[in-house]
């Protein structure tokens, strides 16, 4: 778990989206690469103007995501542990879905049911303590 999120000696990346201030910026995901729908209010104010233009160009820009998809965990590193591969949306290490965060939660799950509490893991400024509201018991 700790890997994943970015604690590790070298580069240090994470592949937590919206984790962290290493957290991968570019995920390959199509609603993150669009920005934002305007809300309907804002819309009927500027005359009914349609949200930008997103199509495959947004996709595998080189640009951060405009829209953040926190929670959502990238594939990883290369074969070498590269985390350069990071730094664009058009490999496969930067592809997201619900398959890579399985085995993630499936960890958060064992360690809360270990009875890893937030304030009880890593004196009390560990993965839980970050992950899970201040009010979980």
């Amino acid at each position: 778990v700790s890997y994943i999120l970015g604690g590790r000696t070298g580069r240090n990346p994470a592949f937590l989206a919206g984790f962290g201030p290493r957290a991968p910026d570019r995920p390959q995901h199509a609603q993150a690469s669009c920005p934002p729908l305007p809300s309907p209010l804002s819309a009927a104010a500027a005359g009914g103007a349609a949200a930008a233009s997103c199509g495959p160009e947004a996709l595998f820009s080189s640009d951060p995501n405009p829209s953040v998809i926190a929670g959502a965990l990238v594939a990883g590193p290369g074969p070498d542990d590269d985390s350069e591969v990071l730094a664009s949306r058009a490999g496969p290490a930067n592809r997201v879905g619900i398959h890579y965060n399985a085995p993630l939660l499936g960890a958060l799950a064992g360690l809360v049911g270990a009875g890893a509490a937030p304030s009880r893991c890593q004196g009390g400024s560990g993965v839980l303590q970050q992950l899970l509201p201040d009010d979980f018991t």
